[in-house]
């Protein structure tokens, strides 16, 4: 089925032709991307509209340990069950919805807003997570995303409000992204708390461009604010998590919990590098420390920490691969010129061809040619 004028074909699974890629390594898998070698679409994964979306902001939920990117060519059925349970795993652990079309300000509301639970869960008498919840731009990130997730439908009343909340949020972003600069010695949960509000504020602003038409402003928004993200992020996975003694996660303690090819995602994310297997050689090289690090016990702040590193790790991990998958998109809606809300509302008459996975498969127009 074709919508958006033919530019995109609804179906039902994912091609044999499109699994023998990914198996082979010819195409690679984004979040809700499956991108060729040159960094082309070959499909979108776009979750249902109205289907329930298990975000967990915070990364606190972990998929099953032999869930990731890496398939082989054995049974085409499983193989297609293993790229939507990988699709679904890293929407759930990166706290974003797989595609750009369905990231909608509603979405970024409830998102935050988990993290806002979480914090007050941790415990409002921390002096940092006080601060945090009761400053002004938190309260203004949050008007502007409850004020965009109720957009009037009369088109004057909706633009002016697109407009203010564009420059608004604009605003919030660099205030989030400033403090999480200089707070070098914070926590893990600080910083983590501050990628994710400053992840939420720039993908509002873009999408506020894209439903304004304002396309090539969109792209730039998101990919300046997934560049600086992953740059920030990455610091957030070498001194609060990898810690200089990454060679410890191959004790025996850690081999349930970060299983080789999550700690070699983890050595790829965090070195910025795509070597795989030859971080493992790295670290064998290394002896592993008798005085090896340990999480302090002092509050309920760090024992969370400590009981959830990993999944917090996983989370950047995921979310790099969402927003990879983002940034593919917003260049695809700005070759089309394709308003994210349009889409959105065309693909909700289609629930009915989502699978178990509440996930429709698009391939571009191009591909079907």
């Amino acid at each position: 089925m074709d919508i958006l004028g033919g530019l995109l074909t609804v179906e039902r699974s994912i091609p044999s032709s499109v699994l023998a890629g990914l198996a082979t390594q010819e195409y690679s898998l984004h979040g809700g991307v499956i991108r060729n070698s040159a960094g082309q679409i070959v499909r979108h994964l776009v979750n249902a509209p109205g289907s329930p979306i298990p975000l967990d902001p915070l990364g606190l939920l972990s998929a099953p340990f032999d869930i990731f990117n890496t398939y082989q060519l054995h049974n085409l059925k499983q193989l297609s069950e293993q790229i939507l349970a990988v699709s679904t795993a890293t929407m759930a652990m990166s706290g974003l919805t797989l595609a750009v079309s369905t990231a909608s300000f509603a979405v970024l509301h409830s998102s935050l807003k988990k993290v806002d639970r979480r914090l007050q869960q941790v415990g409002r008498d921390v002096e940092w997570i006080k601060r945090f919840l009761d400053s002004e731009r938190h309260a203004a990130l949050m008007d502007a995303a409850q004020d965009l997730a109720a957009l009037p439908s009369d088109p004057v009343n909706r633009n002016q409000i697109l407009h203010n909340h564009r420059t608004k949020v604009g605003q919030i972003a660099m205030q989030y992204l400033h403090e999480w600069e200089n707070t070098q010695d914070a926590s893990l949960l600080n910083s983590i708390s501050h990628q994710h509000f400053y992840c939420a504020a720039f993908l509002l602003k873009a999408r506020c461009s894209a439903e304004l038409g304002m396309f090539d402003n969109a792209l730039t928004e998101l990919t300046q604010g997934k560049e600086q993200w992953l740059s920030n992020s990455r610091e957030i996975a070498n001194s609060k998590i990898l810690r200089g003694d990454a060679v410890r996660f191959l004790g025996n303690e850690y081999a349930e919990n970060i299983p080789t090819a999550k700690l070699i995602e983890w050595m790829d994310f965090a070195t910025d590098s795509s070597i795989g297997l030859e971080h493992m050689d790295e670290l064998r090289k290394q002896s592993l420390s008798t005085n090896r690090f340990s999480w302090p016990f002092r509050s309920n702040q760090e024992k969370f920490e400590q009981q959830h590193f990993v999944e917090m790790m996983d989370s950047l991990v995921k979310r790099k691969n969402v927003l990879e998958g983002y940034e593919t998109q917003y260049k695809f809606y700005a070759d089309n010129e394709i308003i994210p809300s349009e889409l959105e509302g065309e693909l909700s008459q289609l629930n009915e061809l989502a699978g178990e996975n509440n996930l429709l498969v698009l391939a571009p127009k191009q591909d079907m040619e």
